[in-house]
């Protein structure tokens, strides 16, 4: 993945692609993600909640899917 660019925000197929990599096993490949999905959470975060609906509702990947509802569950909740 490419340096986190504030002007490009994830959409499509590459959002699936960062989805994936949020989930893989190589920690170094999930904290490259990680910081994808921070730069889309605090720069686009209509963009971020837009395209973890459409996964939630399109994905053909049950596991794209039950990942998005998870992500989707903690960007609209507040910590507390």
């Amino acid at each position: 993945m490419a340096a986190a660019n504030p002007s490009a925000p994830f959409i499509g197929n590459q959002f699936v692609q960062l989805l994936r990599g949020l989930m893989h096993h190589d920690n170094t490949v999930r904290s490259e993600a990680e910081q994808h999905y921070n730069n889309l959470k605090a720069n686009y975060p209509g963009t971020l909640l837009t395209q973890l609906l459409q996964q939630l509702r399109n994905s053909d990947e049950a596991v794209v899917r039950t990942f998005s509802a998870v992500l989707l569950r903690g960007a609209t909740t507040s910590q507390r």
